[in-house]
């Protein structure tokens, strides 16, 4: 890639297009607020829509499940009890998983509506069907079946405690358990909260990548604009994945070359520097905001939002052994 041409397209941005995403990514930041709200009813509209801000910050620079951990925190510094807190923090990383798997689904349905169609992206749709089919029909066996449920945690904590020994670290504690407790957090995602923000966290998934469309285009990326759904919802699921900063923007990189269908080709270049106008918006700009919020809340209220006890986060407990 010519770093020349992600220079120069970065810098063609008129001060009126940079207002544009700026504005389209304060709404997505309200969306997010609203999304908190659904889980933690009694919490200020304001409050909701900064507290996932200083979330991003916290999943931006640090990787893992620490944005997880400080929105139980952040709920119980609000004077919610640990099971309420622990409800909020585990459905919301639950409904934005289900979201981004079924965003490969939603992108295929636009497409082919669309009489666009998905040619040069077949496999990359049918991949990410596969994934999406494959991790939503395991959701719904947990939360059908709790001798599944049960099987699966078993798997899992046997697969991870081999892992962490084969690189010699500690393996995390209670992952059974926590599957388990999704079986509990899935009755409460078939009531009207849970409805509501499954619905709000597709619209965020579709406004983060209206944003990324908005800026191929004000950077002359000539690509067409629907093939661009296919690629956001394959990165969707790479970024289901715990990796820390840069790989999510190799991802764009080579999944915009693959689709593209050459590595050579300008459009590269201009497409990397839309990624990283996105980028900015999406990941850079909340870091700085967000732990302003973070250090500001902790002084005036006492309180560690970034404690170690964010590790051990409780979580549902699911109470019935037999098969719902």
């Amino acid at each position: 890639i010519d770093p020349e041409i992600v220079v120069d397209a970065f810098l063609s941005l008129t001060l009126a297009e940079i207002g544009v995403l700026a504005a389209m990514a304060a709404g997505t930041y309200v969306l997010l607020g609203i999304t908190l709200r659904s889980t933690l009813r009694d919490l200020g509209f304001k409050d909701a829509t900064l507290g996932m801000i200083a979330s991003l910050a916290v999943k931006g620079s640090i990787p893992g499940p620490m944005d997880t951990a400080f929105r139980f925190r952040l709920a119980m510094a609000y004077d919610y009890s640990i099971e309420e807190s622990s409800l909020s923090a585990a459905m919301l990383k639950a409904l934005d998983w289900i979201a981004r798997l079924l965003m490969i689904p939603i992108a295929i349905g636009i497409l082919l509506i669309s009489g666009q169609g998905i040619s040069g992206l077949e496999w990359l749709a049918v991949i990410g069907l596969i994934i999406s089919v494959l991790g939503i029909a395991l959701l719904v066996g947990i939360v059908r079946s709790q001798r599944l449920a049960r099987w699966i945690g078993d798997r899992l904590e046997q697969a991870v405690e081999w892992l962490m020994r084969r690189l010699d670290r500690e393996p995390p504690v209670g992952l059974s358990e926590r599957v388990m407790g999704l079986r509990e957090m899935g009755q409460q995602l078939i009531d009207t909260s849970g409805l509501l923000g499954l619905g709000m966290q597709i619209v965020i998934q579709a406004a983060w990548a209206a944003i990324l469309t908005l800026a191929m285009y004000f950077v002359g990326v000539d690509f067409d604009v629907l093939p661009v759904a296919i690629v956001w919802a394959a990165v969707a699921l790479v970024y289901m994945l715990p990796i820390g900063p840069g790989f999510i923007e190799i991802a764009y990189v080579l999944i915009f070359g693959l689709a593209i269908g050459d590595f050579d080709s300008p459009e590269l270049g201009l497409a990397l520097a839309a990624v990283m106008i996105f980028r900015l918006f999406q990941w850079l700009i909340p870091i700085p905001i967000g732990y302003g919020l973070i250090f500001y809340w902790q002084k005036r209220d006492n309180f560690n939002l970034l404690s170690a006890e964010t590790a051990q986060m409780p979580t549902p407990s699911a109470n019935s052994e037999t098969d719902a």
